[in-house]
């Protein structure tokens, strides 16, 4: 961006060079905290008006996925924006989220692909994507956030039929079962005369 006609860095050279309306200290990027409002900011000897605030700091939907800088999944290095650890601010980019868990960035996959859980398809075919499909997420709830597993690599459901974990009803049923069976015991060494009579 820097002005070709006499080598002026594009921050000084009386230019809109990035077509946003904006020149010089008027425009956000030209200073190094994005706010052209902050005139100890302004640098004029930057080469680009193009490289304001990220995206995933400027306080808008970049996307037009109804999600703001660290509410975007988009702007997390692990898709998943209820890890507050994972927030990017410096991101330049909100895409990748799509509203349903994004993709993970940042990550090193080995030259292979991102988990089924973050790659934005519908891998199941169930007509659902990476946060929104049930298979993504640990207790298969995918109005859970907190459950969301952008690591996990099976859209697949994630509560299979008998897999289900015990409940009050189960322990029950196993403790009852249980005394019957020890009673059952009991009656069987009594018949056979293995346990004294009173």
């Amino acid at each position: 961006d820097t002005s070709e006609a006499n080598g002026t860095p594009a921050c000084s050279d009386g230019k809109d060079n990035d077509g946003d309306g904006k020149v010089d200290a008027a425009d956000p990027g030209c200073h190094t905290d994005g706010n052209a409002n902050n005139p100890d900011s302004f640098n004029p000897n930057d080469t680009s008006e193009a490289n304001g605030t990220p995206a995933c700091s400027d306080g808008k939907d970049n996307d037009g996925d109804g999600k703001v800088d660290a509410a975007d999944p988009g702007c997390h290095t692990d898709g998943n924006a209820n890890n507050p650890d994972s927030f990017d601010a410096n991101d330049t980019s909100e895409a990748g989220g799509s509203g349903n868990g994004g993709t993970l960035k940042n990550v090193d996959f080995g030259g292979g692909s991102p988990p089924q859980c973050s790659d934005n398809s519908d891998n199941d075919g169930d007509g659902l994507t990476d946060e929104d499909d049930p298979g993504c997420h640990t207790d298969g709830n995918a109005d859970n956030a907190a459950s969301y597993n952008s690591r996990d690599d099976s859209e697949g459901s994630a509560v299979q039929s008998g897999s289900l974990p015990f409940t009050g009803i189960d322990v029950v049923q196993l403790v009852l079962a249980g005394l019957m069976m020890m009673g059952g015991g009991l009656v069987l060494r009594r018949r056979e005369g293995l346990l004294p009579r009173r």
